[in-house]
């Protein structure tokens, strides 16, 4: 089975978690994981959020946090951690990013702009650019254009259009894995449709931070190709708990306490790390999975 497991570098603005916080979103989540990966031998695309995604954050501050990142991982983690530049909009240091975070709300010309931006800031810390994802995984119909004018070869984002890989109301796995657009080759991130713990049906990425492996381990083995997603921001950051979780309901609750009770109590409980998130604790199973039975692969490689 090829892996293509992949990590988003960002912040979190969930509204039920909201964080400004670098250090604790990006910086210690990239090098425990970058570390942990290459300990392992697991090779892991790291789509690193260009955008800082708040207009709280000073771009000069949210620049120092990248250069640093981009340094460690070309002196410490290059032979198993690729970066490539994940596009979120809100607050790029360009006079049009201010009014959306998501990179499908601008028109062709404002997302090539974008796209020119952070193939050139990354590739002017001496990284390869090849790679793209959309923040969100939001796109329109300029997409696969837009990209191939920038020069990118590969994508990777979720494609609501194509049937689910794992199809859990139904119990039907699709094996359909890369597809051609426009001289783009994409790497679909994994889709599962499922009856989700909102309340409705909803096609979703196949995550750590949705599934334990447990869980969905059955479906996960019958397929041949998959692109996992996970979110740095996971690892040091507590928030409602989604989908096939078993300690689900008692995670939330304990989250809820710590956001909207604890910490309107004590100023002195404004946490910004937690080192026991369940998503922290899940990932260890599926890095076992990684490791054992998987032919881990960057993005671009077939």
């Amino acid at each position: 089975m090829n892996v293509y497991n992949t990590v988003d570098v960002e912040i979190t603005d969930h509204r039920l978690s909201y964080s400004e916080n670098l250090e604790s979103n990006i910086l210690l989540p990239y090098i425990k994981l970058a570390e942990t990966f290459c300990q392992r031998g697991i090779k892991s695309t790291f789509f690193l959020s260009i955008a800082p995604k708040s207009l709280g954050l000073d771009w000069r501050e949210y620049d120092r946090c990248l250069d640093l990142v981009c340094r460690l991982n070309q002196a410490n983690f290059g032979e198993f951690i690729d970066i490539q530049p994940h596009m979120h909009c809100l607050n790029l240091p360009l006079p049009f990013t201010r009014k959306s975070d998501y990179f499908s709300d601008y028109s062709a010309d404002e997302q090539l702009e974008v796209l020119r931006f952070g193939k050139r800031y990354l590739e002017d810390k001496g990284l390869e650019v090849r790679a793209f994802r959309p923040g969100g995984f939001r796109q329109n119909q300029h997409y696969y254009d837009v990209l191939r004018q920038a020069g990118y070869r590969y994508s990777s984002t979720l494609q609501p259009e194509r049937e689910a890989n794992i199809n859990l109301v139904e119990g039907c796995i699709n094996n359909s894995f890369v597809s051609e657009h426009d001289g783009i080759t994409e790497f679909p991130v994994t889709s599962v449709y499922l009856k989700s713990v909102k309340g409705g049906y909803e096609l979703i990425n196949l995550s750590p931070d949705f599934f334990e492996f447990a869980s969905i381990a059955d479906e996960v083995n019958r397929l041949d190709n998959i692109v996992l997603n996970f979110h740095s921001f996971s690892l040091y950051h507590s928030r409602p708990v989604r989908e096939r979780f078993s300690r689900r309901r008692v995670e939330t609750v304990k989250h809820l306490l710590r956001e909207f009770v604890l910490k309107k109590i004590a100023k002195s409980l404004q946490a910004e790390i937690f080192t026991d998130t369940i998503y922290r604790d899940s990932l260890e199973r599926w890095l076992d999975f990684l490791q054992q039975d998987a032919r881990c692969k960057w993005i671009g490689e077939q």
